[in-house]
């Protein structure tokens, strides 16, 4: 892991080292297997052991014991979950209203599945088969074959 940049002394409750740590995502705190991001406008060097050990405890009660496991928090406490909506694929979404326009219009419009081997079988004409790169240095020949009897 990461070196603890200053260690902020132990949880009264757990008993357990609490520390900041500076991680690939910016700082933290630590306790035990428990980590808590540090938000922007806290530096690692004015966090306080009480501030770490909120933090933390926050942290422990918004996540679920195991990785992805998609349990539910406690009501009210929405510290480190995000919702993302997910947007549909953008090409996905104009070739079905392309598809609508051009029905309207009376012009049937090619399915993205022809469409897609018609623009790889393009490609495919397009470019040739590359060929391998070519050796700039002279080797010397292996001793078998030079050795001459």
């Amino acid at each position: 892991g990461s070196a603890a940049l200053r260690e902020l002394g132990t949880d009264p409750t757990s008993g357990e080292v609490v520390d900041v740590r500076e991680g690939r995502y910016g700082p933290y705190v630590k306790r035990g297997k428990v980590n808590a991001s540090l938000p922007k406008d806290l530096s690692p060097d004015d966090v306080s052991l009480d501030q770490a050990i909120e933090l933390l405890d926050a942290r422990a009660a918004a996540a679920p014991s195991t990785r992805g496991s998609g349990k539910g928090t406690e009501a009210g406490n929405k510290v480190a979950t995000k919702s993302t909506t997910r947007k549909p694929k953008s090409k996905s979404a104009t070739a079905s209203k392309a598809k609508v326009a051009g029905t309207a219009a009376g012009k049937p419009k090619a399915t993205t599945a022809q469409t897609t081997s018609k623009t790889t079988a393009k490609t495919a004409a397009k470019a040739p088969a590359k060929a391998p790169a070519k050796r700039t240095t002279k080797r010397p020949a292996p001793a078998a074959l030079t050795s001459e009897e």
